[in-house]
């Protein structure tokens, strides 16, 4: 993420007021201010690649900035570009439920 420590403070509080942790439901967080990179920087996106090694071919990313779908797409990650307010929908079209 590209949030700054202030954001991603805030970010974990108003988590945790619905009782869920950040390290309960990933298991890595990349931040920006941690790591001295900033999306759309590709720095970044191979910094991840690399420590996880994760394969980009199998792995969908997920943004809300065009200019940041378009740097993962460019060291190959299945990227799509979601509306952040409507994310439970764009879940629902990437990964229906089965039915």
């Amino acid at each position: 993420s590209n949030l700054g420590d202030i954001h991603w403070a805030e970010t974990k509080r108003q988590a945790q007021q619905f009782g869920m942790r950040f390290e309960d439901c990933f298991d890595r967080v990349f931040l920006s201010f941690e790591l001295h990179m900033v999306k759309p920087d590709a720095a970044i996106y191979r910094h991840l690649l690399e420590t996880t090694g994760i394969d980009p071919q199998e792995t969908l990313y997920i943004d809300d900035l065009p200019n940041n779908i378009a740097a993962g797409e460019a060291l190959g990650l299945l990227a799509r570009k979601v509306n952040c307010n409507g994310l439970d929908a764009e879940i629902q079209q990437i990964i229906p439920d089965e039915a």
